[in-house]
């Protein structure tokens, strides 16, 4: 089974700007305590989790760590993967969020390649989907979305236009057949 987590409140969620990987915000308390709640629902559920994976970036890799914690894990046993790390939104980091659509995303100077985002997303998703342990994989906003994105056979280049998991969300990915399925697992 492969969970996804999405980090908890970062500093750029309450700033509102645009993160992407070139902005490595940190969490704030609140994604702190978001965290830790997120970790508590995976015990309370009884969601066995033997692996946990971590985009390297600052959000992230707190969540990951804080997660690792509450469930009994060594912290240096997270595994940091770059093909996790949130989508580059070249010249749009850093900027103020406002709504904007996946193809003026997708545009911004220096922006990752869609297609290129959802390769190295999907092959560390299909990579523990054929392992035999329950895997966390902490990640972003963008990697979320994806994944839906794969798991409706969009073409990628509208990721952005799916709606977001909210920050310290688990989410249950189900694999069939390559093609991943999430269940929401909301934290209460």
């Amino acid at each position: 089974m492969i969970y996804f987590l999405r980090h908890g409140e970062s500093v750029a969620n309450v700033r509102y700007t645009f993160a992407g990987q070139r902005d490595d915000s940190a969490l704030t308390s609140r994604g702190e305590r978001q965290a830790f709640r997120a970790a508590q629902e995976l015990l309370a559920a009884r969601r066995r989790v033997d692996h946990i994976v971590s985009s390297p970036l600052r959000r992230a890799k707190r969540t990951a760590e804080i997660v690792a914690e509450v469930l009994g894990f060594d912290v240096a046993s997270v595994v940091e993967d770059d093909r996790i790390s949130e989508y580059d939104m070249g010249g749009l980091s850093g900027t103020t969020t406002r709504r904007v659509t996946s193809a003026e995303l997708v545009d911004a100077h220096g922006a990752e390649s869609p297609k290129a985002f959802q390769r190295r997303v999907m092959s560390l998703v299909l990579e523990y989907a054929e392992l035999d342990v329950d895997t966390l994989l902490v990640s972003h906003m963008g990697v979320g979305q994806v994944i839906e994105t794969h798991r409706r056979r969009a073409d990628p280049i509208h990721f952005f236009d799916y709606p977001a998991y909210p920050n310290a969300h688990v989410v249950e990915l189900r694999i069939d057949g390559q093609r991943p399925t999430g269940q929401s697992r909301a934290p209460r």
